[in-house]
């Protein structure tokens, strides 16, 4: 049994994510070291915490929900939330909270988190470098009828030219061909 408890507590302590544990007071009773790089603090200042009044006021009202949500229903739950970090970074986090029950109640909570704020910016950039693409493409189509209304204008234009040059050169040959006429009349 202890062997399955050393590698499981190796399994968390590598993971790249943070795991933090609460008891059944919701005060933070363990952290692995990723969870203290999320944090920006060491783990001596998170484990002893109170999950409900220990941290930032935002942080608390926002992620609070969904810990007391689960806390509540005994059912695992996914957040996402706003938190502000022991070390003061505003960051998006996200994980897993899942209860622990002992004889039906609630006895405590594993918390996973995910700092996922460099993934929120790039969504926004690739939110804006689509926009903006739009934007483009909108601009461009508009750009290309305008022109191609233009090259419309000119194609009928040079059509109508030419069906006049025909036009006149008919008539040129028909007034020659009078003119042949005419003369050879005149020297009957």
């Amino acid at each position: 049994m202890k062997g399955s408890i050393d590698l499981c507590k190796l399994i968390v302590e590598n993971l790249p994510g943070g795991v933090w544990v609460s008891d059944e007071n919701d005060f933070i009773i363990y952290a692995n070291e990723s969870m203290c790089v999320i944090a920006g603090v060491p783990c001596s200042e998170i484990i002893g915490k109170s999950v409900k009044r220990d941290f930032s006021n935002e942080t608390v009202d926002e992620f609070s929900k969904h810990y007391l949500k689960v806390k509540a229903s005994l059912t695992p739950g996914e957040y996402e939330s706003r938190v502000k970090t022991q070390g003061g970074k505003d960051t998006i986090q996200r994980g897993w909270l899942i209860p622990l029950i002992e004889e039906g109640r609630f006895s405590g909570m594993i918390v996973t988190v995910e700092d996922i704020t460099e993934k929120g910016i790039l969504k926004k950039k690739l939110e804006d470098y689509q926009q903006n693409l739009e934007r483009m493409v909108t601009e461009r189509t508009k750009e290309l009828e305008e022109k191609n209304e233009k090259l419309n204008k000119f194609n009928k234009l040079f059509v109508e030219r030419e069906f006049r040059i025909k036009e006149l050169r008919d008539k040129v040959k028909e007034l020659e061909s009078m003119l042949k006429e005419g003369g050879s009349d005149e020297r009957k």
